[in-house]
């Protein structure tokens, strides 16, 4: 059974966002790479609870009047291809292709049979 590895948290401004968890929550951040992405790291690894990112969005901003705006919530797999197919399979919609996240892992997205949005991820340290 997979369960909630990870999470993505959209930005336009990542720096007010990040400011806003930080002060909130006390969450922290380091940047990965030279990409504009920083891993969240939400509380001690001992605890329950996940960490996750913040990328600068690509696109427009939703609607402030859309009834759901969040995250993107990443299921842990052993074989992305295959539960790729699963999800397709039982009513799901592939939104983004397999893409490596070099030397972490492979990473996909999805749309459930409702609309919403999640990810997949598979560990792979050889990923490139």
């Amino acid at each position: 059974m997979s369960r909630p590895a990870h999470f993505d948290i959209h930005a336009s401004d990542p720096q007010a966002v990040m400011d806003f968890y930080g002060n909130v929550f006390g969450w922290t951040f380091q940047q990965f790479g030279e990409d504009e992405y920083w891993l969240v790291t939400t509380g001690d690894a001992e605890e329950p609870g996940i960490d996750g990112g913040i990328f600068k969005r690509v696109g427009p901003a939703p609607s402030p009047d859309a009834p759901a705006m969040g995250a993107t919530l990443y299921m842990l797999t052993d074989n992305l291809d295959e539960t790729s197919g699963a999800i397709v399979d039982a009513g799901g919609q592939q939104v983004v292709e397999k893409f490596a996240v070099p030397g972490v892992g492979w990473s996909a997205h999805f749309k459930d049979p409702d609309g919403n949005a999640f990810g997949l991820f598979q560990n792979d340290a050889e990923a490139a």
